[in-house]
């Protein structure tokens, strides 16, 4: 059996995360506008690491060929956030990943996504999250 070593991308996703269970939306448009937004962000800067390198290429080859994502959310902002507020703060950018790699983000998938521990600074240009992706290392058997 041979296995080959992960590759990883990091990258950062600029903003400041608010968890929209505690938003008062005047209407379903402003939550749309927000959650497209982080999206919009996130594609972005998966774009601009991948012309770096072509390391998000491999990894969606790696995910159309079985492999699991294993995705590290590090986030930032002027306060923390509890357990399911984080989670729901998050969950455009989690889409968006999904859809980037060409996969789905729901548990039956078998993908891991996971919390880290979450920064705080008054420091508005370090708000966002810190992403690091990588895939379970694929194991082919040799003849």
């Amino acid at each position: 059996m041979i296995t080959t070593p992960p590759d990883t991308l990091t990258l950062f996703v600029r903003g400041q995360l608010v968890n929209p269970t505690n938003q008062r939306w005047k209407h379903w448009r402003a939550r749309h506008k927000w959650s497209s937004e982080w999206r919009e962000r996130t594609a972005m800067a998966c774009h601009l690491a991948d012309t770096r390198a072509a390391t998000f290429k491999r990894l969606r080859g790696q995910t159309a060929r079985g492999g699991k994502l294993r995705v590290l959310f590090t986030p930032v902002g002027p306060r923390r956030f509890d357990d399911d507020g984080i989670v729901a703060a998050l969950k455009p950018v989690r889409d968006e990943l999904a859809s980037l790699f060409l996969t789905r983000d729901g548990p039956e998938d078998g993908h891991t996504w996971t919390v880290g521990p979450q920064g705080v600074t008054q420091d508005r240009t370090f708000w966002g999250v810190t992403l690091t992706v990588t895939v379970e290392p694929h194991v082919t058997d040799q003849p």
